[in-house]
């Protein structure tokens, strides 16, 4: 009786385990749908980025859009808040003045855009949406940096790429997001 047990109790948690796991009809999880939403929505986003920036944030297995909406929005106020850091410090030890003025180009986008995405949060916290297609501003605002950065040679504009790409990603992942969810509540 005991041996028949364990195999049926065993069983019965894998099945309760695949019925508990967020799906789609198509058995993809909350992620791997909203990242293929979000990339088919807007060619700037990559679903391999979508589905790692996800997978860095352990609630995210378990949230629906709006619930992914708001980890993307965090991750992206976090991002931008670090690439104005890294812009301080590169700043800060650059020695031509022409340099610290395209980084301060950069630091003043990042922070238009860590304002912004807070706007967008208290926004998004109401069920508002309109203002994510505000959002676009920070995108252009990092191609200003990178612009700015172009001008003083490849070997400085390589110091924020990283940074840009990941806040543009991220934007236009909370963009994409923030468009399913406001469609899904008319």
């Amino acid at each position: 009786m005991a041996k028949s047990f364990v195999p049926t109790l065993s069983l019965l948690c894998f099945s309760l385990c695949i019925l508990n796991f967020p799906t789609n009809s198509l058995g993809l999880s909350s992620i791997q749908q909203a990242c293929n939403n979000t990339a088919d929505y807007n060619d700037l986003i990559s679903y391999e980025f979508c589905v790692s920036a996800f997978q860095s944030v352990p609630e995210s297995g378990v949230a629906d859009t709006a619930g992914l909406l708001s980890v993307a929005t965090q991750l992206a106020r976090d991002h931008t808040t670090a690439a104005i850091y890294a812009t301080k410090e590169l700043k800060g030890a650059a020695s031509d003045e022409k340099l610290k003025a395209k980084l301060l180009v950069c630091e003043t986008q990042f922070a238009k855009a860590v304002l912004s995405l807070s706007i967008f949060n208290m926004e998004r916290q109401e069920q508002e949406y309109e203002f994510a297609e505000d959002l676009e501003g920070i995108i252009q605002g990092s191609w200003k940096c990178e612009r700015a950065l172009q001008e003083s040679g490849n070997k400085d504009r390589e110091l924020l790429a990283n940074e840009q790409n990941t806040v543009q990603q991220l934007v236009s992942i909370v963009q994409a997001l923030a468009h399913f969810v406001a469609t899904s509540k008319q």
